[in-house]
């Protein structure tokens, strides 16, 4: 009988062994051997059982406490030459030419694997191998930088182009060393830290088949199906794709590279594809409970491009990612809490404008800001650097249009907001009701109610801070109004309070006023029309007119929204055009100003 075996060994290393073999007339060769480096550095033992059949069939067990791999890497111009060259890959020989190829069954446990640098503890496998095709039956190791790994399955020509199909299971506990030790493509700019993956792969080594992946990390759970591929841009296509997050700001920190923070739960279905460049993610989106659909993409480079195209059917809430909204009612209108801050930070929020570059469309039925909402609502933005750029925001809000336009400059410490446009058909009685005041005006002899609608047009609008406090204060800016405006009688007799007030006009010019006012504005519609300006928190009515179809006024006015005060100058014309019959003043707290004649100034 004859016995015979062969061994690699690490370049300029000596070995010696010892081999042992002998043969059973029952049909089946048994050998056994012990093997030893003598410079120590590999050592084991085997054992193999043949079985004479057709095919013939190997049993072998193999057990080395160290095996270093390192030592038999190929260089890059070996493993070139060993990749056949296209055209001449071997042809397989006609069925019946050659007996069937024998079948190796090999069970190995290695207790310690050096490869790239890094050991490998409790390497497990079971292979059977026969002619070109390679089945795994189990490969599992305990532990590499922390990580348990065990896949599963088959790879056919694995000898010429390797054709594989497997499955495979790890827990991680350090993605992104485990990432930069198997050479893969990393698409996050952070640390993603611990992760679970697990699935099935099918393919070669160019391209390969997911049918089955499941990825868990940063507190996320991905589910997909599709391919990938392995060539310098590395091109992915799902088209099944399902992440469910309980907070997605982890995600959006480490793939963005910025600091993590709390964002919302989200849940995504749809499909998800890109290269090494750009993935971009098409379907239906819930977050915090908010149903969305279209697409988001992104660009992969350390400062991304994020373009986004939403629809958002049911609606949007926007309180938890802007700053409070204003408390509205008595006392309160137009004010926010004390050191009212934005959401999460302002610093917080505005660093995030600078993370990153985007594209935004977006729209939705209504967008909900605290007590406000507003209606059918079509938006289109640009981020670049830090400047966002509002090129579009239109919709309605307590029944008025919006044409806007706006720039957010987050480039400073403190944020720079400059709004543009114009805002129609306010409905001055349902303003006063949502601003939680009462539409009631006089005494207890005549009361009116206002009712009617106002426009402001060709605003332009700047102010800056971090807090709605400091954006309120720093306003500046300017437009135009226009109204149609009717005070109705709610308490009272307009009639009586004229001739009261007429009969009081012998006496006062106060009164004399107040009559005509009475007798040429309550119960006609009224006509306004003036520009404003606005700074500081005070609003300048410039030559405002006030006209009605038996008398116009032309107002002067400041109101200090910070003060809560009022100093107007009115010229009531109620005869011959042109001519002023009273100049009256209104000044002091808008809750109870003081009104007295002024001279009437020269013209």
């Amino acid at each position: 009988m004859h016995c015979n075996r062969w061994l690699f060994w690490p370049q300029g290393t000596a070995s010696s062994q010892e081999f042992r073999c002998g043969y059973a007339y029952t049909g089946v060769s048994r050998y056994s051997e012990f093997e030893k480096n003598r410079n120590e550095e590999q050592q084991g033992t085997a054992t193999a059982d043949i079985a004479y059949s057709i095919p013939t069939v190997i049993a072998a067990r193999i057990h080395l406490p160290n095996l270093n791999l390192d030592a038999y890497q190929l260089s890059s111009v070996a493993l070139h030459d060993l990749v056949p060259v296209p055209g001449t890959l071997p042809v397989s020989p006609p069925a019946g030419d050659e007996p069937p190829p024998p079948v190796l069954d090999l069970k190995a446990t290695i207790d310690n694997v050096l490869y790239r640098g890094e050991t490998a503890h409790g390497v497990d496998a079971h292979a059977v191998i026969r002619g070109n095709e390679l089945k795994l039956k189990h490969v599992g190791v305990d532990e590499l930088l922390g990580s348990h790994l065990e896949f599963s399955g088959s790879v056919a020509d694995y000898g010429t182009v390797p054709r594989f199909e497997l499955a495979y299971r790890a827990v991680i506990r350090d993605a992104d060393r485990m990432l930069d030790y198997a050479a893969l493509p990393r698409f996050v700019h952070g640390r993603i830290g611990a992760a679970q993956v697990a699935g099935r792969a099918m393919g070669t080594l160019k391209e390969a088949v997911l049918p089955e992946l499941s990825v868990a990390m940063l507190g996320t759970s991905i589910k997909a199906t599709g391919r990938l591929s392995f060539d310098a841009d590395r091109r992915f296509d799902f088209s099944r794709f399902a992440l469910v997050s309980s907070d997605i700001g982890a995600l959006v920190a480490t793939a963005s590279g910025g600091p993590r923070r709390e964002l919302a739960a989200v849940q995504a279905n749809g499909a998800f594809h890109g290269d090494a460049r750009r993935a971009t993610f098409r379907g239906d989106l819930t977050v915090d409970g908010m149903a969305l659909s279209g697409e988001l993409s992104s660009t992969l480079a350390g400062h991304p491009h994020v373009t986004v195209a939403l629809r958002a059917p049911a609606g949007l809430r926007l309180d938890r990612w802007l700053p409070p909204a204003p408390r509205l009612g008595a006392g309160g209108a137009g004010s926010s809490p004390p050191g009212s801050s934005i959401s999460m930070g302002s610093e917080g929020l505005m660093a995030s404008l600078r993370a990153f570059d985007a594209t935004l469309a977006l729209t939705a039925p209504e967008v909900r800001w605290g007590p406000f909402t507003l209606g059918t609502v079509d938006l289109a933005a640009k981020l670049h650097r830090g400047v966002l750029e509002v090129t579009r925001l239109a919709g309605t809000l307590e029944g008025a249009g919006l044409e806007l336009a706006a720039t957010i400059d987050a480039r400073r410490a403190a944020s720079m907001v400059e709004v543009r446009g114009s805002v129609r058909d306010i409905d001055i009685s349902r303003t006063i009701a949502v601003a939680g005041g009462t539409n009631e005006f006089g005494t207890d002899q005549l009361a009116v109610a206002l009712e009617g609608r106002l426009s402001l047009e060709d605003l332009v609008l700047r102010t800056e801070g971090n807090t709605l406090d400091e954006f309120v204060a720093s306003v500046v800016g300017r437009g135009l109004s226009r109204s149609e405006v009717r005070a109705s009688v709610t308490r009272g007799s307009a009639s009586f309070a004229s001739f009261a007030t007429g009969l009081a006009s012998l006496f006062s010019t106060e009164m004399g006023f107040s009559s005509a006012v009475i007798d040429g504005f309550v119960g006609n519609w009224i006509a306004t029309s003036g520009g404003f300006d606005v700074a500081g928190g005070i609003i300048d009515f410039d030559e405002h007119t006030v006209r009605a179809p038996h008398a116009t006024a032309y107002v002067k006015s400041r109101l200090d929204l910070r003060q809560r005060t009022v100093d107007t100058l009115i010229a009531l014309d109620t005869a011959t055009p042109g001519s002023i019959d009273y100049f009256m003043s209104v000044r002091g707290p808008l809750a109870a100003p003081t009104l007295r004649a002024e001279p009437v100034p020269r013209r």
